[in-house]
């Protein structure tokens, strides 16, 4: 075909077309990448925004955070123990040997059961009859007595014919007064009971016992007064030991915001109100700081971690409800993993102390601490720290679970002190148990009204939680306490 003007124009055109289309789709090409671009911008943003609507769906309550029970209001959470499932039914276990009604001494009053037919029958004197069966009930009876006292004159003939006169006891030196009994009653109700005082006027009022308010309150001012002797010796008592239980919580004095600090074993309470809850109290109330080598098992309040005078061990559970919380958020498995971790060394530990041993056999506890190593490595790695945006100033937010997994590192030989130190519990759940009794006070009372009530009120409830520990009932406590023979029980317990 032979080459022409024509035909090179004709191609020209044809190339311009292209040229001309190839432009156009470039353009809509560069239209479409850049409308991918800020579809995948949008779908970025709309992601993190799902992601921190996730987050925040996650709220802190008891189960996953140390906050108790109370605060979760309305809204509770739906029952979550860290306990695991056993498998075992409800109930007492086959061949437990259990711990039903006994009958612990001699009975009061023995009543037959005749033969119905026996009844007005004029042989029933002769017969004879044998026992085929007994059963036993406990009842009580309120008896309210009126003791009258009389002192007496007489003209001594070994004396002369001289005038002498009887004189009244200690538990009658007024002329009306309640007994030691009554008084130790009242005590009960208004501390272990937490019976309002006109409650406890209207119950004693009830039994024909005419007693008004005022003279219930003075009692229980009694019974605080009694009660400083006892606070010292517990106090005194409470600072030897090698390992202290101690935790704080919130009452109200008059309307305003109070401190009951608790230090405590297994056997002992001692409480004490402070107006404020940090280390100015505790400096104040003196213990913390003169112990010397002791260990305090406590939560991560950061002001007992000011006394380099102790060694520290923290609480488990507060820190498993923390793991609960890091799952919960991020869904991460390392979290649920150390919290695996630590629930199967405490177990572990309980399975061999009662098979003797006082510790974990070396290779044990090696493999146990590379694993807790490991699961803190791996959330540093999901977690890791924010780069600074540019032109941004100040401190970098790390985020909670970040600043949890730092704690963790940081204070890994506390958190398992447990592990390394078996006379060291897995939780502070003795200084939880023994302060428990505050919110209940609170919601009968609602607050103190004087500082000195309170005060009373927490000498009162150490010597009782004590006597508890020792298993000795909140009444008996209390008679001794106003017979005045409480130091000679302390005694005894020390």
């Amino acid at each position: 075909m032979p080459v022409t003007a024509e035909t090179i124009e004709k191609l020209l055109a044809q190339i311009d077309e292209l040229l001309a289309e190839v432009s156009s789709l470039t353009e809509e090409l560069k239209k479409a990448n850049e409308q991918h671009r800020a579809d995948e911008a949008k779908i970025e943003a709309l992601t993190k925004k799902v992601e921190e609507l996730s987050k925040k769906k996650v709220k802190k309550d008891s189960h996953n955070s140390s906050k108790p029970p109370s605060s979760d209001g309305y809204a509770k959470p739906k029952p979550q123990s860290l306990r695991e499932i056993s498998g075992k039914n409800v109930g007492g276990q086959k061949g437990h040997a259990g711990n039903g009604m006994k009958v612990t001494r001699e009975p009061d009053e023995i009543k037959q059961c005749r033969p119905s037919q026996c009844e007005g029958c004029p042989n029933m004197e002769r017969c004879k009859y044998t026992c085929t069966g007994k059963h036993y009930v406990y009842d009580a009876e309120v008896t309210v007595q009126l003791v009258e006292y009389e002192t007496l004159a007489v003209n001594c003939p070994l004396e002369g014919q001289k005038r002498i006169e009887g004189k009244f006891p200690a538990e009658a030196a007024a002329p009306k007064q309640y007994g030691s009994n009554l008084r130790a009653f009242v005590g009960a109700l208004s501390t272990v009971g937490y019976v309002s005082v006109d409650r406890i006027r209207q119950f004693l009022n009830g039994f024909g016992i005419p007693i008004s308010s005022g003279s219930i309150q003075n009692m229980i001012d009694d019974l605080s007064l009694k009660a400083e002797a006892t606070d010292h010796f517990i106090r005194e008592k409470v600072a030897s030991f090698e390992a202290l239980h101690c935790d704080e919580t919130g009452i109200r004095i008059n309307g305003k915001l109070n401190w009951l600090h608790c230090i405590c074993t297994p056997l002992w309470s001692y409480f004490v109100v402070h107006e404020k809850r940090g280390s100015v109290a505790m400096d104040e109330i003196g213990i913390i700081p003169s112990l010397d080598g002791c260990t305090l098992i406590h939560d991560f309040w950061s002001s007992y971690l000011k006394y380099a005078n102790v060694n520290h061990a923290f609480c488990n559970a507060h820190i498993e409800r923390e793991l609960v919380y890091a799952y919960e958020t991020t869904h991460q498995q390392w979290a649920e993993q150390l919290k695996e971790l630590l629930s199967e060394m405490c177990k572990r530990r309980n399975e061999l102390f009662a098979l003797g041993f006082t510790s974990f056999p070396a290779a044990e506890l090696s493999e146990y601490l590379a694993r807790y190593d490991k699961y803190i490595e791996e959330g540093l790695s999901a977690n890791p720290l924010q780069e600074r945006a540019e032109g941004k100033r100040g401190r970098l937010k790390k985020g909670k679970t970040r600043c949890l997994l730092e704690r963790l590192e940081e204070y890994k030989d506390n958190i398992l002190r447990f592990a390394t130190d078996w006379s060291i519990p897995f939780t502070n759940n003795e200084a939880e148990r023994s302060i428990r009794f505050t919110k209940v006070k609170t919601k009968v009372s609602g607050c103190f009204r004087t500082k000195d009530g309170a005060d009373g009120f927490a000498s009162t409830m150490s010597y009782i939680s004590t006597a508890k520990k020792h298993g000795v009932f909140a009444f008996e406590a209390l008679l001794s306490l106003i017979k005045g023979e409480s130091l000679q029980l302390l005694e005894t317990w020390a």
